[in-house]
C-alpha cells in the first residue's frame, strides 16, 4: 500500500519523479483515499519523513481526503516551511480543499509577529486559490498596512480567479502607503485582460508622485492589452518619465499592445537612452509592433554598436524584415571599426541569404576578418549560397574552399593556417547548424564545394 510513498531514490524535483511514476502514485493515493479518514495518522507521519517525495504524496493524499484529514492541520500549517518548493505547494493546496478551520489557520498566520511566517502564509493563501479571495478581501477592507500588502500578494499570485477583488485593488491604487499602491497595479496586471474595467485608474496611476507605483500601473497597462489611444498616449508620455524603470515598463507594455496611434518615433528615440533596460524594452517593442518596418536601417545599424545582446538581435530582426533594401547598409557594415557592428551585420546577411548573394565580394573580404564570428557567419552565408556559374561565381567557389582549407586543412590534426581560432569557429558553426562542421570538413577532404561549382560551369559550356 505504502510503496510509492516509501520511495527510496529522492529526486530533485518531486512532481516530476511523480510523473514518472503516475500509474504506481495514482493507484496508491487512491487506495488512501479510500482507506479515508483511518490513514490520516500514517500520512501526517509521512510528512516528517526524509524523503521529499513521501511528504509530497502524503499532502497530495490529504488534499484528496478534504474534511476527512482535519486532524491534519497542524502538520500541514508546519509543512508550510518545508525545504521543498512542491512540498509547500501541496500542503497549502491540502489546507485549501480541507477548508474551513485550516483556512482559519493560514489566515491567523497572516497576522503572526514573525515575517517569514506572513509571508509563507500569503504564499500559501496564493496557492488555495479562489477559496481565498473572499476572505483575502475582507484583509483588504480591515487589515493593518502589513496584511493588506500581503493579501494584494496572495492575490496576485491567484491571478485572474482574483477577479471579485477588483473595487479593492482599484481602491488601493489611492492608498497612502506607495508600496500598497504598487501591489495593488502588480495584483491587476496578473488578473490580466479581466480587469479592462480598472484601465482608467491604472492610467491615472502612471501620474503617481512614487516612481515604483507608476512603473507597476505601466506594466499592468501591458498585461491587460490595452488598445485605448489615451492609454496608449499615456504609456508614450511615461517614456519620458525621469526615472528608469518607468521607462522600461512602458516601452514593455506599449510592445505588448496593439498601438492605434504612431509610436515608432518615440520607441527609436528610445534606442539612445541612457538605461540599458530602457533601451532593452524599446528594441523589443519595435520589433514586437512593426510587421511592416519603416525604421531607417541606418539607425537599427546604430543599434549593432549596444553592448545588450537583446537589442543587437531585435535590430537584426528588423533589418532582415526590411530585406534587400537594407543590403546596401548592410555593406558598408562589414566595413566598420566598429566589431560589434561588423559581427552583427555578418549574422544579418547569414540570416538574409540567399538575398545575401548580392554581397557576395564583400562577404569574401569578410573571410579575412580575424573575429571568429564574422569568420563564422560569413563562411556558413557563402557556403550555403546556390551554386551558380554567372560572373565571377566560380573563383568565388575556390576561395570559398580556400577558406575552409586554411581553417581545417585536410585533417583536424593539421593546425590552421587562418587567423581564427578554429575551435571558436567550430563551435559557432555547430550552434549554427549541428552539422555544419562535419559538411565542410569533407568538403576540405574532397574539394565537394569547389568542384560542385566547376561541375555547373561544365555543364554549362557543353550545352
Amino acid at each position: 500500500m505504502y510503496e510509492c510513498l516509501k520511495n527510496e531514490e529522492t529526486e530533485d524535483n518531486p512532481a516530476a519523479w511523480m510523473q514518472e511514476n503516475h500509474e504506481l502514485c495514482a493507484s496508491t493515493v487512491a487506495a488512501l483515499v479510500r482507506i479515508g479518514s483511518t490513514a490520516v495518522p500514517d500520512l501526517i507521519s509521512l510528512l516528517n519523513s526524509e524523503n521529499k517525495e513521501d511528504r509530497s504524496l502524503a499532502a497530495i493524499t490529504l488534499a484528496k481526503l478534504g474534511n476527512e484529514a482535519q486532524v491534519a492541520i497542524p502538520s500541514l500549517v508546519t509543512a508550510l516551511q518545508d525545504q521543498d518548493e512542491y512540498v509547500r505547494k501541496f500542503a497549502a493546496a491540502a489546507l485549501g480543499e480541507i477548508g474551513g478551520e485550516a483556512l482559519s489557520s493560514l489566515f491567523k498566520a497572516l497576522q503572526s509577529q514573525t515575517p517569514l511566517t506572513r509571508e509563507l502564509a500569503a504564499a500559501a493563501l496564493g496557492e488555495v486559490g479562489i477559496a481565498a479571495v473572499p476572505r483575502l478581501v475582507e484583509v483588504l477592507n480591515t487589515g493593518n498596512p502589513a496584511t493588506r500588502q500581503l493579501a494584494m500578494m496572495a492575490l496576485a499570485q491567484i491571478g485572474p480567479d482574483a477577479l471579485p477583488a477588483l473595487p479593492e485593488l482599484v481602491d488601493a491604487l489611492e492608498d497612502e502607503y506607495p508600496n500598497i499602491r504598487s501591489q495593488a497595479a502588480i495584483a491587476l496586471r496578473r488578473i490580466g485582460p479581466k480587469a479592462h474595467s480598472t484601465i482608467p485608474a491604472l492610467t491615472e496611476a502612471l501620474n503617481d508622485s512614487d516612481p515604483t507605483v507608476r512603473s507597476s500601473a505601466a506594466a499592468a497597462l501591458g498585461y491587460i492589452d490595452s488598445e485605448s489611444d489615451t492609454t496608449v498616449s499615456a504609456l508614450v508620455k511615461a517614456l519620458a518619465d525621469p526615472d528608469p524603470r518607468v521607462r522600461s515598463s512602458a516601452a514593455a507594455a506599449i510592445g505588448s499592445i496593439d498601438p492605434g496611434i504612431e509610436v515608432n518615433p518615440v520607441l527609436i528615440a528610445a534606442l539612445q537612452d541612457a538605461d540599458p533596460s530602457v533601451r532593452q524594452q524599446a528594441a523589443v517593442a519595435l520589433g514586437e509592433i512593426n510587421s511592416e518596418i519603416n525604421i531607417a536601417p541606418s539607425t537599427l545599424i546604430k543599434s549593432f554598436e549596444s553592448e545588450d545582446w537583446t537589442i543587437q538581435r531585435n535590430a537584426a530582426e528588423n533589418l532582415i524584415r526590411i530585406g534587400s533594401k537594407a543590403l546596401p547598409y548592410l555593406q558598408d557594415a562589414l566595413r566598420s571599426e566598429n566589431l560589434l557592428i561588423r559581427r552583427n551585420a555578418a549574422y544579418t546577411l547569414l540570416r538574409l541569404a540567399p538575398e545575401s548573394d548580392l554581397l557576395l565580394p564583400e562577404l569574401l573580404r569578410a573571410l579575412g576578418d580575424e573575429d571568429a564570428f564574422i569568420f563564422a557567419f560569413s563562411l556558413f552565408t557563402l557556403d550555403n549560397l546556390p551554386v551558380s556559374t554567372e560572373g565571377n561565381n566560380l573563383q568565388i567557389a575556390f576561395a570559398v574552399v580556400e577558406a575552409y582549407l586554411n581553417l581545417f586543412g585536410y585533417s583536424f590534426d593539421i593546425p590552421s593556417k587562418s587567423g581564427v581560432d578554429r575551435p571558436i569557429v567550430c563551435s559557432i558553426l555547430r550552434e549554427i547548424d549541428d552539422g555544419a562542421v562535419d559538411r565542410l570538413h569533407l568538403s576540405c577532404q574532397t574539394g565537394g564545394r569547389a568542384w560542385a561549382w566547376v561541375g555547373a560551369m561544365f555543364n554549362q559550356q557543353s550545352k
